[in-house]
């Protein structure tokens, strides 16, 4: 039986340290095949710990992606917390609970639906 370390994609010194007194070796699954930082890769290069990428993608496609999120939630940080676009530019009252809001229309719309 080999254990693995589910759902965390980093194992710290202290989790390795007991991960291998229990179990001896044990599998970690990582998101893309970047290559792992150096206080885990002593656990890989003893033999200790396996790293698997359960979907072999393209890391340049994955790294563009998390780039470009980054890029847009540097749009909407206000150095505290996320600005949300629903309330910019809106005086009073809720945009959610408006009568041109989606979820508005959606239970309307079920409200006066007859059976199906």
């Amino acid at each position: 039986m080999k254990p693995v370390y589910f759902p965390h994609t980093y194992v710290p010194e202290w989790v390795a340290e007991t991960l291998a007194g229990c179990f001896g070796r044990f599998t970690v699954y990582q998101p893309s095949g970047r290559k792992p930082p150096p206080e885990m890769q002593t656990w890989i290069d003893a033999n200790v710990m396996e790293v698997r990428v359960p979907v072999q993608t393209q890391d340049e496609a994955l790294e563009k992606m998390a780039k470009e999120f980054r890029a847009f939630a540097g749009l909407h940080d206000d150095g505290k917390n996320l600005k949300s676009a629903v309330f910019r530019g809106r005086q009073g009252g809720s945009p959610c609970f408006s009568e041109s809001a989606a979820s508005r229309i959606v239970s309307n719309v079920k409200k006066h639906s007859g059976p199906t």
